[in-house]
C-alpha cells in the first residue's frame, strides 16, 4: 500500500513542475507563480515520497489578473472566509489513480478546518468537473477556449 502524505509547505525547487501540464496558454510565468506561493494556501501531495500534486487556493482580492466570475467577491470581508482554488494539478504519471479526489477532498476538509466556508474556482477539465460535482459543488457558468487554450472552463462555488 503506497504512502500518502499532504503538505502546506511548498517543495523547494518546484519551480514549473506543474507548468508542464497545461497548454503553453495556460501556463504561469515565473512571477505568478512565486505570487500564489506566496500569497496563497497550498497543500502538495507526495505517494511514497515523491511529489504528485498541488493545489493552491487564494483569496479572490488577491487574483493577479481578476476572473470574471470572481468580481462581485473582491471586497476583503468575503476574503476572509473564501478561497478561489487557482491550480488542482496531479502530475501525468499519477493520473488515472483516483488521486485528483483524494487531493481535492483532503484540501477541502483542511480549507474548512482552518475556518473557511466557500471554495470557488474553474474547472478545466471533465475529470475535474465530475470531482467538483461529487464533492457538492454548484458548476455554473462555463467559458470556451479558457485564456486562448482549447479548454471549457466550467465556474463552480462549493460550500464547505
Amino acid at each position: 500500500m503506497p504512502s500518502i502524505e499532504f503538505r502546506t509547505i511548498c517543495p523547494k525547487n518546484i519551480g514549473r513542475t506543474f507548468e508542464k501540464c497545461y497548454e503553453e496558454e495556460l501556463q504561469e510565468d515565473d512571477n505568478t507563480l512565486l505570487h500564489l506561493h506566496l500569497q496563497g494556501r497550498g497543500m502538495w501531495m507526495y505517494v511514497d515520497r515523491a511529489l504528485v500534486g498541488e493545489t493552491i487556493g487564494i483569496a479572490p482580492s488577491r487574483l493577479i489578473d481578476k476572473i470574471i466570475d470572481t468580481k462581485p467577491w473582491t471586497d476583503e470581508s468575503f476574503n476572509k472566509y473564501c478561497l478561489y482554488v487557482y491550480t488542482t494539478t496531479i502530475l501525468p504519471d499519477y493520473q488515472d489513480r483516483g488521486l485528483a479526489k483524494l487531493l481535492c477532498s483532503y484540501y477541502a476538509g483542511f480549507m474548512k478546518a482552518s475556518g473557511y466556508q466557500l471554495l470557488i474556482g474553474h474547472a478545466t477539465s471533465d475529470p475535474m468537473r465530475c470531482i467538483r460535482s461529487w464533492m457538492g459543488a454548484d458548476l455554473s457558468i462555463e467559458h470556451e477556449k479558457w485564456y486562448g487554450s482549447n479548454r471549457k472552463a466550467t465556474f463552480y462555488v462549493m460550500h464547505l
